[in-house]
């Protein structure tokens, strides 16, 4: 996922939501593994939601309304510039964090981790 592709990373974020309160349902069958299970897409769906954030107030920054508004409470052109500026940074800083969750959590072991705990044990043979 590139950094500036704000569609596919809010569609992202609503998938972690989903499946965080579908782990919260089954919380039982999770056992020990359940807090850092549950923490990392906690992590994954805040990373999300800021970078989200991020996004629609940038894009708030760019209507004619706000402009017009600012411009009568004295917030000049050059002031909006350097506040999304600082959220392209924030914005950076945000995609980094995510991307490094992405790399501590590869899907080839978080998968497993969330699915195995849902299967019914072998039978014995």
């Amino acid at each position: 996922m590139s950094e500036p592709d704000a569609a596919a990373q809010h569609r992202l974020r609503i998938h972690y939501k989903r499946l965080r309160y579908a782990v919260e349902t089954f919380v039982p069958c999770y056992g020990a593994e359940f807090e850092g299970l549950h923490a990392t897409l906690v992590a994954f769906q805040d990373t999300l939601g800021t970078l989200h954030d991020i996004h629609v107030f940038r894009e708030m920054l760019d209507s004619r309304e706000l402009l017009g508004q600012a411009r009568q409470g004295g917030v000049s052109r050059n002031d909006l510039r350097e506040v999304d500026a600082l959220l392209g940074v924030r914005a950076h800083e945000a995609f980094d964090r995510f991307t490094a969750l992405v790399a501590r959590n590869p899907a080839g072991h978080l998968l497993p981790a969330l699915v195995l705990p849902l299967m019914p044990p072998e039978e014995p043979r």
